[in-house]
């Protein structure tokens, strides 16, 4: 912020704080990072009242901090509506309303109306351009050379449960960065969730290890077969893992799309957590790429058929 000046007289500038809590505060502390943060941008507004700083004697903290929500009400049928807490979209949306300039809509069209503008048209002008600034305009997807703009979207949670969703950055320097983001941050702000954003690439690259790491390595997979298909008469241990080593022998050139199909096929999901992830594979994955490799080479039926009446012979689950 600044101030301006005319000759010797100083242009009044008025001032506000916001406030934002720490994901991590402790419940019931007497004195909270928001007061700290009050006070700090009291006492640095205080120090610039030489050049016409002016303290307007409102100070604002989280939404969600302060249990403010929107209006609530009651429909007829007895249905509780509204009620939701005040976050960045509902903010943006609340200042894009063209009530508050004297119009309304009628039939997907903003008119005149006869009410009084609550705000002046200069005001709303700026507003709008402030807005559009800061808006982020839509960009064709990014796509990866297999095809994809964001391989893992669907598979990726935070440890709170919540999902992460793809984000792109604005363009930079002719480039444009892609991550995985948590949903809460994107509805209230960075650093909301108390979980990191993750890189795109960094986190697809490290997934597609994780799973050529378990192909490289066929007995971690092995050893989580159910009892049912290892039991089996026709199981052969040799062949599986045969398979399985077959295929990480080949991985590095593969084409990316082939290797995005298998990583999809055998992957559950990834937790994030606060100081790493969690990858979970899906073991019916890799019995699948086991089943047509096997089918592929072109293996004696007892084997090729072996999933077929392992499957057949798997117990059953009764019916609710």
């Amino acid at each position: 912020m600044s101030a301006t000046f005319v000759g010797q007289e100083v242009t009044p500038l008025r001032c506000t704080v916001y406030a934002r809590t720490s994901s991590h505060e402790a419940q019931g502390q007497a004195y909270t990072s928001i007061d700290a943060q009050l006070d700090a941008g009291w006492a640095y507004i205080s120090s610039q009242a030489g050049v016409g700083w002016q303290f307007t004697g409102t100070a604002y903290s989280d939404a969600e901090e302060q249990a403010v929500t929107t209006k609530t009400w009651i429909t007829r049928s007895g249905k509780v509506r509204g009620g939701k807490p005040i976050d960045k979209t509902y903010i943006y949306k609340l200042l894009s309303n063209r009530i508050l300039i004297g119009e309304l809509q009628v039939e997907g069209d903003w008119r005149p109306a006869a009410h009084e503008p609550i705000v002046p048209p200069a005001l709303w002008n700026q507003a709008q351009a402030l807005l559009s600034a800061r808006r982020r305009p839509r960009k064709r997807p990014v796509l990866t050379d297999g095809g994809m703009d964001f391989l893992l979207r669907g598979r990726v949670f935070g440890e709170d449960g919540r999902a992460y969703s793809p984000w792109t950055s604005s363009v930079r320097g002719n480039r444009i960065y892609r991550y995985y983001v948590p949903q809460k941050d994107i509805a209230l702000g960075g650093g909301a969730s108390g979980l990191p954003r993750l890189q795109a690439f960094a986190l697809e690259q490290q997934v597609m290890d994780h799973v050529h790491d378990h192909l490289k390595n066929p007995a971690r997979v092995l050893d989580r077969l159910p009892d049912w298909m290892t039991q089996h008469p026709e199981y052969s241990e040799a062949h599986f893992s045969q398979a399985l080593t077959r295929i990480a022998e080949v991985w590095p050139v593969l084409f990316p799309f082939f290797k995005n199909q298998i990583v999809l096929r055998v992957l559950d999901r990834v937790t994030a957590h606060r100081d790493g992830i969690t990858v979970r594979l899906h073991i019916d994955g890799f019995v699948e790429l086991i089943r047509e490799f096997l089918q592929g080479k072109g293996r004696p039926n007892s084997i090729r058929d072996i999933f077929d009446r392992a499957a057949a012979a798997k117990p059953k689950k009764p019916k609710p």
